[in-house]
């Protein structure tokens, strides 16, 4: 009696193989026979096959698709409607009951004054607008630029960072964010 091929993936017995018949892993070991595969008659041999590349040639049924350069005059299509680059006026009439879109601006409303100090998005601590690492979990602030004439704020405490010098009210350094030392 022949001895048995048990697959070591989904322990599938088989006779004979160097694959399992079920998962198709690849076997080892005692017992596994390669079982000889003989081309079918009619078929192409492959990239894979011992033939090597099949020739291919064009197919006489089969219209070309690559063409060279053909050269077409330019004209204008009579029922599209022009772009920006070439404006239309036109005289519109204002509709009655439709509120206008473009009215005279707001009195008093100009652009929103920026805060003195950055919050952290993820601690919610206040922090100077110069810093950018923030001085409580270390995460980095937003880039900001202080505002026109917005005085600087100082940090309150003079524990200078080590490796880069920088004045710091926290224990993190809000300018590298190592570790400040006390």
């Amino acid at each position: 009696m022949a001895a048995m091929v048990i697959c070591p993936v989904c322990e599938h017995q088989q006779a004979l193989g160097e694959e399992c018949q079920v998962c198709g892993a690849k076997l080892a070991g005692p017992g596994v026979v390669p079982v000889p595969v003989e081309p079918l008659p009619g078929l192409e041999s492959t990239s894979l096959g011992a033939a090597g590349p099949v020739p291919a040639g064009a197919i006489p049924e089969l219209e070309p698709t690559r063409h060279g350069a053909v050269a077409v005059a330019a004209s204008p299509a009579p029922d599209l409607e022009p772009t920006r680059a070439d404006p239309v006026n036109v005289a519109v009439e204002a509709v009655p009951g439709l509120e206008q879109t473009r009215g005279e601006p707001i009195p008093g409303d100009g652009p929103t004054p920026r805060p003195t100090s950055l919050t952290c998005r993820y601690c919610r601590a206040e922090n100077p607008p110069s810093e950018a690492i923030c001085g409580r979990c270390g995460m980095r602030l937003p880039v900001w630029e202080g505002a026109a004439g917005a005085p600087a704020l100082q940090p309150s405490a003079e524990a200078r960072c080590a490796a880069c010098g920088t004045l710091n009210a926290g224990e993190i350094c809000t300018g590298c964010g190592a570790l400040v030392r006390r």
